[in-house]
């Protein structure tokens, strides 16, 4: 459709440098999103879409510094502000977020990860798509990822960090990123994207998504689809971006 698109590592990730501080935090992956803008927008803003982890770096970044971005697309994960509210009434989600309570213990979380050659995330998809029969390639790319050293203990340093800093010199960093997520509405032009099946954050952690935003925004449910939306139901999600980006 015209648009040059670039697809980034998260940090930590693959083939990525390691943190030397264990630095994950939400305002970390904002400055990082933010710094690639700036480096391939050519002094323009640009269109910032990501999933899961990507998407809260996503609504960081438009927080963090919305000049950078023309709009952006968050897809399979609500604002964390609006996660918070609903989380109180909806027992259900806090048993499916068994993993992040889980993925809290070093070493253990680790090791449960990586056996039975990561056996877990085939559940977790499982679980989170409930339905889709990925391809067989998909699955062993994402494991093949996760088979570089040391990438398995960092992508679990994300839930750490969003929980509370791992380190006592991280405090500031912590709290810089929970004010980012919880404390400012967001202003820049945005289509929040979800499946009608997500396993991982159920269709209600949405209610009342409307107050996390004080610009334009939109809100599209996918039929048919679960947690990775963007892989499940490809066409209709780029069909979705491009009606909404004009």
């Amino acid at each position: 459709a015209g648009y040059r698109c670039y697809l980034p590592y998260m940090r930590g990730y693959g083939e990525t440098d390691p943190d030397p501080n264990d630095d994950y935090f939400a305002v970390s992956l904002a400055e990082d999103a933010t710094g690639l803008a700036e480096a391939f927008g050519n002094g323009e803003p640009v269109t910032l879409i990501g999933h899961d982890w990507g998407a809260v770096a996503t609504y960081a970044a438009a927080v963090h510094a919305p000049a950078a971005f023309e709009r952006i697309v968050a897809m399979a994960v609500p604002p964390t502000s609006v996660i918070r509210r609903n989380l109180l009434h909806d027992p259900a989600q806090l048993r499916r977020s068994w993993y992040m309570f889980f993925f809290q213990a070093p070493l253990l979380s680790e090791y449960a990860l990586m056996a039975n050659d990561f056996a877990l995330i085939e559940r977790l998809w499982r679980d989170w798509s409930p339905g889709w029969l990925y391809p067989e390639w998909h699955i062993d790319s994402v494991k093949g990822t996760f088979r570089t050293p040391g990438t398995p203990r960092r992508a679990l340093l994300y839930y750490r960090c969003m929980i509370r800093p791992p380190m006592p010199s991280q405090k500031e960093r912590y709290r810089m990123s929970f004010d980012l997520l919880t404390r400012h509405a967001i202003q820049v032009p945005s289509l929040v994207i979800a499946g009608r099946r997500d396993g991982c954050l159920g269709i209600r952690m949405y209610d009342g998504w409307q107050r996390a935003f004080s610009g334009p925004c939109r809100f599209e449910v996918i039929e048919d689809a679960g947690h990775f939306v963007q892989a499940e139901r490809p066409d209709v999600v780029a069909r979705r971006i491009l009606d909404w980006a004009g």
